[in-house]
């Protein structure tokens, strides 16, 4: 167990039980995996460098070396969405699943087979993204600065 925290049928904190009814999700952050903030910080780590980089001015082996740090960031995330696909399959399988009214389909199994396609689907895309993204790396790697323009230095 990671930090003591209930699993789905198993009594929670001061002994309640809606672990096993899955149907309170107030202790839900209690049961959940220490990686399930993870990807929250990578997206707010792309979003400073997204700010930090808008204008930023450096030499290209440093772009390089970002392009290469992002086409492995990319080349994990096909990983990750079939991890989260299996998620949802295990969820589907071991917890009574409901959904809200906005889902027409009556049974949740449907549901969790188009968010697993569109979870493969976005693997593939993101496998062809970072052939892109490595291809841009090969191209930067062979860049050197020289030193700045004198009519660019203040």
């Amino acid at each position: 167990m990671w930090g003591g925290a209930p699993r789905v049928g198993q009594k929670g904190p001061a002994g309640s039980n809606s672990c096993e009814t899955g149907r309170n999700h107030e202790d839900s952050a209690e049961r959940r995996l220490p990686c399930f903030n993870a990807a929250g910080s990578a997206l707010a780590e792309i979003r400073k460098f997204n700010h930090a980089s808008r204008e930023a001015d450096q030499i290209p082996a440093d772009t390089s070396r970002q392009i290469s740090d992002l086409t492995a960031l990319v080349g994990a995330l096909p990983q990750a969405l079939s991890q989260l696909a299996g998620t949802l399959t295990r969820a589907l399988a071991n917890q009574t699943l409901t959904k809200d009214p906005m889902v027409e389909e009556a049974d949740a199994a449907p549901v969790v087979d188009v968010a697993r396609l569109h979870l493969d689907e976005a693997g593939c895309f993101l496998a062809d993204a970072r052939q892109h993204l490595d291809a841009a790396h090969n191209a930067t790697a062979h860049l050197v600065s020289n030193g700045i323009h004198q009519d660019q230095q203040r």
